[in-house]
């Protein structure tokens, strides 16, 4: 669950591919949730979840959060690969 805090488990329903896009409509069959995500009682606690949404168009590609944040397309791959350099980094 360390690299991936809700996990959806889903039939899927039908497929429609329009203009070079791909929509996917499936069924929720049972939801994972870790422990930090839930109160004491099950409810999900949303200010705890920061999931990113990919969204786009001819224009601009982005990722968004649920909050105000907003990140350039291929932030995420610049922001790893520079982790990636800096734990290679032998002394």
């Amino acid at each position: 669950m360390d690299a991936c805090p809700v996990v959806l488990d889903c039939k899927v329903d039908r497929i429609i591919e329009e203009d070079g896009t791909c929509h996917i409509f499936a069924k929720i069959l049972d939801r994972l949730a870790d422990s930090d995500l839930l109160d004491g009682r099950g409810p999900f606690k949303n200010d705890r979840f920061a999931p990113t949404y990919f969204m786009g168009d001819g224009h601009k590609r982005v990722y968004r959060y649920l909050d105000n944040r907003v990140e350039p397309m291929g932030s995420f791959i610049k922001k790893a690969r520079k982790k990636d350099d800096k734990s290679s980094i032998t002394t």
